[in-house]
This record gives C-alpha cells, structure tokens and sequence, in this order.
C-alpha cells in the first residue's frame, strides 16, 4: 500500500475499519471462550453427495467442542499482535474392540454410524474413533488501496474439523498364514495417515483417518460476543457433485465450475462441483450449521 499521507500528490488514505483487538480483548478480559454446538447426524455425514438426501439427526446430538486458548495473530487494522485468533483441544470419542467386544456395546455415538451395513464385507471390526476440533479467527476487511473504500467487511469465522475412524478388517490366507486387510470406512472428504501422512480408501492401517471440514460465518449484524446462543451457517449446495462422467467445457451442464487443475477443453472424467463453492465433498458431508455462544473459562 502507497504512503498516501506523505505523497506529494495527495491520495485518499484507507480508512481504519473495525479492528478484531476491540472484540478478542472483550473475550479475553472477561474470562471467556468460544463454546460450539456441533449437530451430528446418522451415519457421521449430513447430506449424499450425488443423490442431495440428507441424514436424519443422530441419537446422541451435538456434541460441545471450544476454543480457551488464545493464538498469535498480526491484526493488520493496529500493525500488532491482538487476541484474534483461538482454538482449542480435540473433543474425542472412541471405542477399541477388544476381546469379545464388538460395536454394539460401543456407546450409541458409535450406532448412530450404522456399522451393521459394512458387515458383510469385513471379518471383524478395529476401533471407532471421532474427533471435533474448532479454529476461531478474524478474517480482516478488505478494503480498495486507492479509494479507502470498502469491499468486504472484516468478521470472525469458524473452522470445524472433524476426524472419523471406523476400521474393520478382512483376513486373507497368504501361502499359509494370515494377513489382515484394513480399511477406514469412514465417510471422509480427505485422508490422513497420522503415521505417514497420507491415507486412502483401500488398504490402510490403524491409524488412518477421514477428515471434513468447513468454514462457518455468523449472521448480518452479529456483535462482537454472544453469551446466548447464535447460529452460524454455510452456504449448502443444490446441485449434486458429477462423478464418472465424460465432459468437456461445452458439454458442462449449467451450475458447475470448470476445474482449475484441468488445462484445456476436455474431455475429462474428474469430479464436477457446483459453481461458487469449493471443489471438495466438504460441501456436502459438513454439517449445515453450527450454534455459538461465549462462557466462562
């Protein structure tokens, strides 16, 4: 950005907007931190990608997942550091099948997966395990450098991620012994391997993860705290994702995004996703909302 008070030929200044330190520093000396209610629903993913039916709500439902602590953030309003930025630990469940255990005596939160509909396909089941994680931050105004003014207004956003286990097993018999073949069938827009770094829908091992997540806005008006309640929500999509399918830009139905990773016309058979929302089944899988409100530490 130009020195605009010191240019010999006088430009507008941008003007200061709204900086996040006012609202963290109300946070933080009131002792509080972010609560989040996150709704979950049957089989541990809101809506199906290609068919748009959307699950009903789980048995157990939300589950409370927050934000105490506060991290290093530059607030570019006040050219300093500023409580903007928050998250805090995991909120975890998990269930390891062990001896005569099986999933039904895991707890109703793992039921709700609806693990009965893999059982012909594996031998056995693993482990269970969920994991609900928030990232709280101001995401800053942007403002035209030579008017001042403004384009989009500054505001906080949540990020929700959410980690799934659900691992089974099949035995195979390799000249003479076993070997157990194990795979996450945990609905997922990504995979992880917290061992290795990477993970897939195939043969995996006990620590493979899926992984959703999406970023969460507050409604119009929203002040700086809330000690009640507030909903906090993402655009859902209308158009089911296109998978499978031969295209090319000209034969693209209306409504979908041509995918940046594709260079030239086509034909391509990539997923397809509605146009002005990002290219993951995030999208889909992610809860609708959210419900967020400020407590005591």
């Amino acid at each position: 950005m130009s020195n605009c008070a010191m240019s010999l030929i006088q430009k507008p200044c941008p003007r200061k907007r709204f900086p996040c330190s006012r609202c963290g520093a109300k946070i933080v000396n009131a002792g509080l931190q972010w609560e989040v209610s996150v709704p979950k629903y049957q089989q541990w993913f809101y809506m199906n990608a290609l068919t748009l039916a959307t699950n009903g709500a789980a048995t157990v439902t939300p589950i409370m997942v927050y934000a105490p602590r506060v991290l290093p953030y530059h607030d570019d309003e006040t050219q300093s550091q500023a409580p903007c930025k928050f998250d805090g630990p995991y909120t975890d469940e998990g269930f390891q099948i062990v001896g005569d255990d099986t999933p039904a005596s895991g707890g109703q939160w793992l039921q709700d997966f609806d693990w009965h509909r893999f059982d012909a396909d594996l031998d056995a089941w693993n482990q269970f395990a969920r994991s609900h994680f928030i990232n709280v931050y101001w995401e800053p105004a942007i403002v035209d450098d030579k008017s001042g003014e403004l384009i989009t207004p500054g505001g906080w956003r949540i990020t929700l991620t959410i980690l799934q286990q659900a691992i089974g097993y099949t035995e195979l018999i390799v000249d003479g012994g076993s070997k157990f073949i194990h795979q996450n069938l945990a609905p997922g827009a990504t995979f992880h391997n917290v061992g290795n770094g990477t993970g897939g829908v195939g043969d995996t091992d006990l620590n493979d993860v899926s992984e959703i997540r999406h970023v969460y806005y507050p409604p119009a008006g929203y002040n700086c705290l809330s000690t009640e309640p507030t909903r906090w929500t993402r655009p859902v999509p209308t158009l089911p994702v296109i998978q499978n399918t031969l295209h090319t830009k000209a034969t693209l139905p209306a409504g979908y995004t041509w995918p940046a990773s594709q260079v030239g016309t086509g034909p391509f058979i990539v997923p397809f996703y509605p146009a002005g929302f990002d290219g993951s089944l995030n999208i889909y899988l992610a809860p609708p909302y959210i419900d967020v409100r400020h407590i005591p530490r």
